[in-house]
């Protein structure tokens, strides 16, 4: 009877025993820059609040503690990418619209040069089989050739503007390419600065 009892006791003991070895193991205290699973999750690491979310650093989707620094820090460089890209934009818009209108006055002036010299062609040969025309000339003669003359001289005039605009044109292209780039290439310069302040904040993880 008492070894049936020490046996039953024994086999007690060595089922509690087996329980408590298979109990499952406390769960890790989070720490600063360590993966988590749920996103906007929060906790406190040494007093401090962190949030879980995607690692700033990496381009793999990757969820960690981030301190406030970080997040902070990330928001800024954000907002600084948004800039760049949105003066970067602007700036190949406007020179866009530019050189589209460069290129429309560009090719109304060789049109109108192509009629000036096939106007100018026309006089020019009347005038050597005809040298007289303006004293024995016939009145439609007179009045063809003045037509013509006419339209030369309009002509070229218009062309005279139009180059004028291009000129204006191109020195506005010339002035938004200085002041537009050099805002983008601070504001570059900006994002840089900020990435490399948000890797420090983040790796440090406070």
């Amino acid at each position: 009877m008492i070894k049936k009892f020490s046996s039953i006791a024994l086999a007690g003991a060595l089922t509690v025993a087996a329980l408590v070895g298979v109990s499952a193991p406390a769960q890790a205290a989070a720490k600063a820059n360590a993966a988590c699973a749920t996103p906007g999750a929060k906790t406190t690491i040494s007093k401090i609040s962190y949030v879980c979310g995607q690692n700033p650093l990496v381009t793999a989707k990757k969820n960690i503690w981030l301190s406030p620094s970080c997040v902070s820090a990330n928001k800024s460089y954000a907002a600084a990418i948004k800039q760049r890209d949105g003066l970067t934009t602007s700036f190949n818009n406007a020179i866009t619209k530019i050189n589209e209108a460069i290129t429309v006055n560009t090719t109304d002036a060789a049109q109108w040069q192509t009629k000036i010299d096939k106007y100018t062609a026309t006089i020019n040969s009347y005038l050597a089989t005809h040298p007289n025309v303006a004293t024995t000339g016939t009145a439609n003669d007179k009045k063809s050739l003045e037509t013509l003359k006419s339209a030369v001289a309009a002509l070229t005039s218009q062309v005279a503007r139009v180059n004028s605009r291009v000129t204006s044109l191109k020195s506005q292209l010339q002035s938004t390419q200085d002041s537009q780039g050099a805002l983008i290439q601070s504001a570059a310069d900006n994002v840089a600065t900020l990435k490399s302040q948000l890797s420090t904040i983040c790796k440090s993880g406070l």
